[in-house]
Parts: structure tokens; sequence; C-alpha cells
């Protein structure tokens, strides 16, 4: 809880908070810069962006916050006006201070490390660090800040809360016209699309964030780690990215400890001696996921078991029944740990957990795999949007309820016209056999064999097909989303909307065709 200084307004205290958060996340992608590829342009940067905010908490009573910005801005203005490139060292102390910077905004009865103050003395004192001397680079002048021909865009923060309610009422009117007119403007369509789309924030913010994370825990640990990461513009709604940049360190610090083992280790398994990590961002249809991989010592699903049985979390008859997979979902049970022994970094019985309760709190879900020698994949799969998604759907009749099948995973469409007929748990149509699935909580005629219509889908390369009382109509519309724990009469609704003053039910057909075999029409 971030509790303003004494004597400051609470509305004051959250703008510069907000304003305190923007600036320091753009800092750690400079810090990045500055390592990978420093350029005279970062110190400027660096420099203004702390004297805003050495400026802005010395005026609400933040003068703890104030003074670590102040001295590393006094260090910065050598480096700046003697045209200095930026070195590793400094984006490190840059990155402590940041570090730093955040605690005493949350606490304003903290005092400022001690140890850090000195640290930038020092490295102020001793002119970086042995920096001077450096050759100054042939680049051009930075532009100055207040020369508006090198002005950015203005930026605006905006409440999360307003913008969906704003996207609520476009929506609103956009359904009002269909009402009237039978369908929107395509003005209204576009306005009501890029609203939505205000909800979300790209995941390239918590990249430099997250390389940190893995730089800092190899040399830790004297690992050495090759990290990539693809999808670096994939989005996902701000709630789902908030959490996201709080599960991920841990995940990517289980890897490296936990995960990939010693050069030593490595080159006695025959293995590269630097290993793998990658996180992988990716924008499907109706989910969004984000999968961890590393090419480490992987994890035994028989000695996952028998430790859950050790610290009480199963018994043995029922450890003796779970498969593979179920094994090593163990790893979420609270307070379970694999490690032998406890570090600093990780393996202190707590975090997993913590990690799957956060994506089952936005509708999602985790899946684990892992072969030992050979690594371990973590998918974490959530939905697209947090509160509500735009697609197009086919809107059937199954039963008595209204169900919207998205057409992004409709192979083909059989109408009740071509006449076929289910017949002991397949459809037979074309010369093609295709396996029934079906939900028997929505469907009371799920095994009856007569003639209705089917869709078709592919599971993996498997065709399947269900059948459904009425095919409808296509129609694009907003789907609110249904989270994970209210479900539980409809696993796989994962939404509902409105289509002509009725109420539909989504179909999560991503998870029905990942699970199609369990639901398959029983013989």
């Amino acid at each position: 809880m971030r509790s303003p200084p004494e004597g400051v307004e609470v509305e004051m205290w959250a703008a510069f908070c907000e304003e305190f958060d923007s600036i320091t996340e753009k800092l750690e992608v400079i810090c990045e810069g500055m390592i990978e590829n420093p350029q005279l342009s970062h110190v400027d940067e660096v420099y203004r962006s702390l004297h805003t905010i050495k400026g802005t908490g010395n005026a609400l009573g933040a003068v703890n916050v104030g003074s670590v910005a102040h001295i590393f801005e006094d260090l910065l203005k050598v480096w700046r006006d003697e045209g200095r490139l930026p070195t590793c060292r400094l984006a490190d102390l840059l990155l402590i201070s940041i570090d730093e910077m955040r605690l005493l905004v949350s606490d304003m009865g903290r005092e400022p490390d001690p140890e850090l103050m000195d640290s930038l003395n020092a490295f102020a004192g001793s002119g970086g660090a042995g920096a001077a001397g450096l050759a100054k680079p042939a680049l051009p002048p930075v532009a100055e800040k207040n020369d508006p021909k090198h002005q950015g865009p203005v930026k605006l923060q905006v409440n999360a809360s307003e913008i969906e309610s704003l996207f609520r009422s476009t929506e609103a009117i956009r359904q009002g016209l269909i009402v009237r007119f039978g369908k929107p403007t395509r003005e209204m369509d576009r306005i009501s699309k890029q609203t939505l789309d205000l909800q979300r924030r790209s995941v390239e913010k918590m990249i430099p964030r997250l390389q940190r994370v893995v730089r800092e825990t190899a040399k830790n640990l004297d690992r050495e780690v090759q990290f990539e990461i693809e999808g670096q513009m994939a989005t996902a709604d701000v709630p789902i990215i908030e959490d996201l940049s709080k599960m991920l360190p841990h995940l990517l610090r289980n890897g490296i400890d936990h995960g990939i083992e010693s050069p030593d280790e490595r080159r006695e398994k025959g293995k590269n001696p630097e290993g793998y990590l990658k996180m992988t961002f990716l924008n499907g249809p109706s989910e969004f996921s984000v999968k961890v991989q590393d090419d480490g010592k992987g994890m035994d699903p028989d000695v996952i078991a028998k430790i859950a049985v050790e610290k009480g979390v199963i018994t043995e008859e029922q450890a003796a029944e779970l498969t593979r997979y179920e094994k090593l979902k163990l790893i979420f049970a609270a307070g379970f740990s694999t490690a032998s022994e406890i570090t600093e970094v990780s393996g202190r019985g707590v975090g997993m957990d913590a990690v799957n309760n956060a994506i089952e709190s936005h509708g999602g879900r985790i899946e684990v795999d892992s072969y030992s020698g050979e690594g371990t994949t973590f998918d974490l799969i959530l939905p697209a949007s947090h509160s509500c998604v735009r697609e197009t759907y086919l809107i059937c009749k199954v039963g008595s309820f209204y169900v919207a099948f998205g057409t992004h995973l409709i192979s083909s469409i059989i109408p009740i016209e071509e006449h076929a007929m289910p017949t002991d748990g397949v459809l037979m149509y074309e010369s093609e056999v295709y396996p029934l699935i079906g939900f028997p909580e929505l469907d009371p005629g799920l095994k009856d064999e007569r003639e209705r219509p089917a869709l078709v889908f592919n599971a993996e390369g498997m065709n399947i097909a269900m059948c459904v009382d009425e095919i409808i109509s296509f129609h694009t519309g907003i789907a609110q989303l249904l989270p994970e724990n209210s479900r539980e009469d409809f696993p796989y609704m994962n939404g509902c909307g409105e289509f002509r003053e009725e109420t539909y039910l989504t179909i999560d057909l991503d998870r029905v065709i990942r699970d199609w075999n369990a639901l398959m029409i029983p013989v």
C-alpha cells in the first residue's frame, strides 16, 4: 500500500505514483540498451527522467526518493557534460537505484540504503570507476527537451475502469444501431474496436525486467544461460500483464535454479555448457499464452509423487492412481518444493502454487511437461481478454440453449439436408467417419440417432464432429468472459453474449479440441 506523505492529498500522490511507475519502467528499458548497445542519448534520457522524479518527489514530501534521484542525477551530469558513453556498471547501479526508489515510494518511513548511497558517491568520486579519459563518440548532439521539433506525442494516463466503462457505452450504441438498422456503421465498428484495444497492453515493457532477472540469477548461481524471447509485441489485458510481471520472474529464477545445470555438469552430460531458456508470448483468437521452456535437468514424475507423499500432499494410494501428467502438476501444491536445499533464489516451498492461483484467478490454467535430462516446459494459458472479447461466431441451438462457436476453428458445416445420421458414436458423411463429441449438460438428445446438422472441427489432424439442433446465424459480437470458478456447470463454456434478445453461451473451442477424447459420445 503506497500511503502518501503527511499533508499530501491522496489524488495528488496517486498521480505521482502513476508517473513514477511509468518513468521507472522506461528507465529499465534504457538500462538494457546501455548494456546491449550504449548510446550517448541514454545518459541524457536518464538524466531528464531522474530530474523529474527528484523535482516532483521533493515537492510532495518524498525527500528520500528525491535524494537517491539527486545523487544519480549529479553523477550523470558529469557524464553528459563530458560526452561519455554509459557502461554496464552504470546501468547496474541505475537498476539497483530504481529498486531502492520503488521501496521508498512504498514506505515513506524508510531511509535510503546507506550501502547504495555510499556506492553511488564512491562511483561518482572515482570518475565513474575509471571511465575518465574515454574517447568522446562522434555522435550528433542530443536534442534538448524543450525543442518542439523533437518532442514526442503527449501521453495521458487513464484509469482502466474508465476505459472499460467507455467501451461498454460504445458497445451499447453499436448494438442499438444493429437493432434499428440491421448493422452498425463502419465508423462505430472502428470506435468500438479501438476502445476494446485500449484495455490491452503490450508485454514489451516487462521484457527488460525479465532480461535482468535472467542475467542476475545466472550470475549469482554461476550458470551460463542463453535467454531468447519471442512475441514481444503480444498484448493482453492490463490486469493480466500486471500479474504476469510478478509471476514470470519466479518461473525464470526457478528454471535457472532448479532446471539448468552448472556448466561443468552440462559438459559431463554431453550438453552445451551454456543452458537455453526461452519465453514465447502468443496471441491466439481466444487465448493468450506464455510458454517458458528450458533444456535443463527436467523433472521425474515419480520423484515428484514420492516427495508429495513425504510432505503429506497426497497418500501413497492416491499417488499410485495418478497419471504422469497429474504427478507433474503436484509441483503447484501449496508448500511443495523439489529443491534438495533451500537457496537464496528459490526453493522455499512457495511460489509455484501462487503462480497457479494467479493464473486461475484470470480464468486461465497452467500446463507442464517435463522429461528427465531433457528439460521442462510451462504453458500459461489465459483468456484473450480479461473481461470481454469480440469475435465472429456461428450461433446454434443445442437443446434449449443458444450456443456460439468461434468460426476460426470450424472446418466445415454439415447441414441437415445432407441426411447425415449419427450411429454408435460416429458420424458418416461422404465416405468420412467423424468421431462425435458433445455436452451432456446442454444436449439431452446427445445419444439420439437422428438426423441433425453437424459442425466439423480439426483436432490436431483429426476431424471430429458435433451435432446441433439448429444452425441459427453468423454473428459478430462481444462476449463477456466468465471466470474459471463460475464454469462448474458448463466447464467448456467460457463466456456469454446477447443475440436477438437471447443470451448465448460461447464454447471454449481451444479447450474442446485439446480434450476432445474426454467429450466423445459413449457407445
